[in-house]
């Protein structure tokens, strides 16, 4: 069983490290969050 929330961070953690602009890395956490919940 996949640990969704483990999985969101890890995205996350790996948009923060290829992405500089903070602006466009938030959008996508936001997007990859919203897509984790649905």
């Amino acid at each position: 069983m996949v640990d969704e929330k483990l999985v969101a961070q890890n995205i996350e953690d790996f948009f923060n490290e290829i992405v500089t602009d903070s602006d466009l890395a938030e959008r996508m956490n936001d997007r990859v969050r919203f897509a984790v919940m649905r």
